[in-house]
């Protein structure tokens, strides 16, 4: 049987927050984002799991802060900061099959990507702790994953490990 680390495992992340090149249309406030992190902290913390915000930051770049994750993600590259697992923010994000909440970059990663709105929307309190989840190297339930009926991810450990339903909702997350 699997036991719970007694001190907690501490994530350091940073978040960059996309603007136009002129400083205007910025995808969301610090304030806004702090919340979806605090809503994610409350996800993994019956996994004792914590996050350290190690920074943010803005970058102009209206290019960037519309993304197209099946053509653009490598442009985001110059901006990944190493010894963290790196956030991006973009007013819309998107790929070639339509409109995107969020979008890991690997299983497991060191970023991943969000739409403004899915950051902006008080309803939405999942993604942000979803595409986490995909960094940890949890995988979708229907990923290969052994099928169990309270796990929407898994983490391959060669002994089945999953995060319950009630840690980590599922939410849209096309490729990864």
């Amino acid at each position: 049987a699997r036991t719970m680390a007694s001190t907690p495992y501490m994530m350091k992340i940073f978040v960059h927050i996309m603007a136009n090149n002129d400083g205007t249309g910025r995808a969301v406030a610090d304030t806004t984002m702090m919340r979806q992190l605090m809503n994610m902290q409350q996800f993994y913390a019956p996994q004792n799991i914590c996050f350290m915000v190690m920074g943010m930051e803005q970058i102009n770049s209206t290019d960037l802060n519309t993304q197209n994750n099946d053509t653009e993600q490598g442009e985001l590259s110059s901006h990944i900061i190493p010894g963290v697992v790196n956030i991006f923010v973009h007013n819309t994000l998107f790929d070639n099959d339509g409109s995107l909440n969020g979008v890991a970059f690997g299983i497991p990663a060191t970023a991943f990507s969000l739409d403004a709105t899915a950051v902006q929307s008080i309803g939405n309190r999942s993604t942000t702790a979803h595409e986490m989840g995909h960094c940890l190297g949890f995988r979708h339930s229907n990923d290969g994953a052994p099928a169990t009926t309270d796990a929407l991810m898994h983490f391959f450990t060669g002994s089945g490990a999953s995060l319950k339903s009630s840690s980590v909702p599922s939410t849209r997350s096309v490729g990864t």
